[in-house]
C-alpha cells in the first residue's frame, strides 16, 4: 500500500485564491475558473481537469429547463400576444407597443458555443415602447419560491442585437401564490449587448423568504430577461 503526506503549504504550487492542487507528471496548479464555471473532468488536459461554461451538464446546479430552446412541443413559430408560451417553459410578457416573439434556427456552424451547436434561438423584437409603463420580457418560471432563497446566483445567457447596443435587464421575481405574500422583485441590473454573439452574466442575491407566507397556485421563482422597460432599457 502506498503512503504519502500532505504537501507542504509553503512549497505547494497553489498561490492564489481558488487555485486547486492537482497533478500532471508532477504536482501542478489549476487556476480558478470564471464566475459560474463548472469543474469538468477532461482526459485531454495535462491534469485531467478543466474549468468550463456551465451548459447544463451539472445535475442540480442549473435550474433553467430548455435553456438552449431545443424543445418546441407546440411547434411554435411566432406570436405577438402577451402571456403566450413559445418554446417549452419560455413565455413572453409585455405591455404597450408591439412585441414579436419568434423561433429562429442557427445556420450550421454559426451557433456561438464551439463544440455544442444549439439548433434554435429565441428572438424578441420590440417596437413603439416609450411610455414609462411599457415593458417586455422573456420569462421562465422556476418551480417553488423556495428555490435559491437566501442564496447568491449567477444568471448567464448568450445574446446579440440586430443593431446598436441595446440593454437587456435580468430580474428575479419571487412569486408566493394566491393568499401568499406580495411578490418580491430583485433586479440584477442591465447589460449592453452588441451585434455579435457573446456570453453575459449577472450575479444576484435572492432575498430570504423568512417571515413570508406561501400561498397556492403560481408559487415560483421567475427569471425574466427584460428587453424593454419604457425609456430606461
Amino acid at each position: 500500500m502506498a503512503t504519502g503526506r500532505l504537501p507542504d503549504p509553503n512549497t505547494a504550487p497553489v498561490t492564489a485564491k481558488g487555485d486547486l492542487y492537482t497533478y500532471s507528471t508532477v504536482p501542478a496548479k489549476l487556476a480558478v475558473g470564471s464566475d459560474g464555471d463548472t469543474l469538468l473532468a477532461d482526459s485531454a488536459t495535462s491534469t485531467g481537469l478543466r474549468w468550463g461554461d456551465n451548459l447544463g451538464y451539472s445535475a442540480g446546479k442549473n435550474k433553467i429547463i430548455n435553456g438552449d430552446f431545443a424543445i418546441n412541443q407546440r411547434a411554435f413559430t411566432s406570436t405577438t400576444t402577451s402571456s403566450t408560451y413559445g418554446f417549452d417553459r419560455w413565455f413572453i410578457g409585455f405591455v404597450g407597443g408591439t412585441v414579436t416573439y419568434s423561433t429562429e434556427t442557427f445556420t450550421l456552424g454559426t451557433a456561438p458555443v464551439v463544440g455544442y451547436e444549439a439548433t434554435n434561438f429565441a428572438r424578441v423584437v420590440t417596437a413603439s415602447q416609450s411610455a414609462n409603463g411599457d415593458f417586455a420580457y422573456l420569462q421562465q418560471r422556476i418551480e417553488s419560491v423556495r428555490t435559491f432563497a437566501g442564496q447568491t446566483v449567477t444568471v448567464s445567457f448568450w445574446a446579440k442585437a440586430s443593431t446598436g447596443t441595446p440593454n437587456v435587464g435580468v430580474v428575479l421575481e419571487q412569486q408566493f401564490g394566491t393568499g401568499g405574500s406580495s411578490p418580491v422583485v430583485t433586479s440584477g441590473g442591465t447589460i449592453a449587448i452588441t451585434t455579435s454573439w457573446a456570453r453575459y452574466s449577472k450575479t444576484i442575491t435572492v432575498p430570504s423568504i423568512a417571515g413570508k407566507t406561501v400561498g397556492t397556485g403560481k408559487v415560483a421563482l421567475n427569471l425574466g430577461l427584460m428587453t424593454s422597460v419604457g425609456t430606461t432599457i
